[in-house]
Formats: structure tokens, sequence, C-alpha cells
């Protein structure tokens, strides 16, 4: 009888512990989440996760392992950003500052994320940005490869032409340069659009990142990046 009592009171014990765990990890989340949205200038409050169990004692130490966080259509200088997703790995926050609301600024050992732009973003952007008498649009490709078609005026008349671009990322700046172009228009006018190069720049991208790669795939274009040894809301 004593033994049974004592697994039903063990049981119990662990249940508070479990919950008292989540409802901390909830807390934090939330606080974290108010946070970065205000150091970040984030349209809307982003959704953070503070991954890893028990979280307490994640807690107790002030060091979160990795911190999940994604925004959604976050502008950055002008280009609607559809989805930015970051890794945080090691944020280092004293837990009574998270109780009591006091978190000024927030160190974090590494940053790793991507920002992805659709191509109906990528179009809303080019449609105020393309060069003038041109109106670039973007669709699926390949690798780092796009479909374009570029409507261009020519003596007074609309001509749509198409072909391919590549794809590129430089010092934050996607670079999108034609590599091919055909159409109904005069070949020594396709000639000099080919070598047409637009860009979209996201260079003050929340949570420092730096881009590295780009790539594309059936919806928009992907570029992925990382920081290290950050301080967010310095």
């Amino acid at each position: 009888m004593i033994r049974r009592l004592l697994i039903v009171v063990v049981i119990f014990l662990l249940a508070i512990v479990v919950a008292v765990d989540r409802v901390g990890a909830l807390v934090a989340d939330h606080v974290l989440a108010s946070k970065l949205q205000s150091d970040e200038h984030l349209p809307n409050r982003p959704s953070v996760s503070i991954d890893g169990i028990p979280f307490l004692t994640q807690a107790f130490g002030g060091d979160y392992h990795h911190v999940s966080v994604t925004a959604h259509e976050v502008p950055v200088e002008h280009v609607p950003v559809t989805t930015l997703h970051v890794d945080l790995h090691h944020t280092r926050i004293p837990f009574s500052k998270i109780v009591h609301g006091s978190v000024k600024q927030v160190p974090v050992d590494e940053v790793t994320g991507s920002a992805f732009v659709s191509f109906d973003d990528a179009n809303t952007y080019l449609a105020r940005h393309s060069p003038v008498g041109s109106l670039i649009r973007l669709r699926a490709g390949s690798g780092t490869s796009v479909q374009l078609t570029d409507q261009v005026r020519i003596a007074g008349k609309s001509r749509t032409l198409s072909g391919t671009a590549t794809i590129n990322v430089q010092q934050n700046v996607i670079g999108i340069n034609v590599t091919a172009l055909t159409g109904a228009a005069q070949p020594i006018v396709t000639s000099l659009l080919n070598g047409l190069g637009v860009t979209l720049p996201l260079q003050k991208l929340p949570f420092r990142l730096t881009l590295l790669s780009v790539s594309v795939n059936s919806a928009g274009i992907t570029a992925a990046g990382q920081a290290t040894h950050v301080v967010l809301g310095s």
C-alpha cells in the first residue's frame, strides 16, 4: 500500500515538474518573441520556439541551446521577404530577466537562417523597380536559374520577350542576370537586352544575417546565411 502511494506521489510530482517546465518555456517564448519583434523591427510578432527538454535546466543556466524564430512578410529595403527563418544557437538570457520582463540585450553565439522571397513577392518588387520601359516577371526555373518574361516597349509597341536568368548573391544583394532572351523584337534589341540585370537588395536583414548562398525552387528564391557573436538589441 505504501509502495503504491509512493509511486502515485512520484508520478504526481513528475507531472508538476513537466507542467512547470512547459509553462516556463511558453512564457519565455512569448517574452522573447516580443523582444525580437521590437529589436529587429519586425512588422508582426514572430513565432518563437525554445527547443530542448527540460527547459528549466537551460533557463537556470541562462543558456538556450537552440531557439527557432520564424517571421512572415518582413520588408527589407522595400523587398517583401515572404518568410524569414533563423536559428539562434546559444542564446544567453538570465531567466530572472525573462520573468521580470527586463531583457535589454540578447547575446547569441551564432545565427543561421534563410530569407525566402516568393515569385509573387519578387514580382511585386520588380513591378516598381524594373528598368525604365521594361517589366520583368520571374517564374520557376531550376538550380540557380529562373525563367522570366520581359515586357518592353519598342517603337511605341509593347513586346513580350522570354528567357532565362541566373541568380547569385553578393554582399546581401540577390542578383538576377539575364543569360538568354528571345521574342518578337529585332535581333539587335534582343541582344542588347541579353545581359540585363536587376537586383533584390537584402542588405539590412534582421538578425545581422550575411547571405552566403542562394537557390531556386518552384515557389521562389531562398537565400541562406549566418552571423556570429551577435548582440540583439544593442
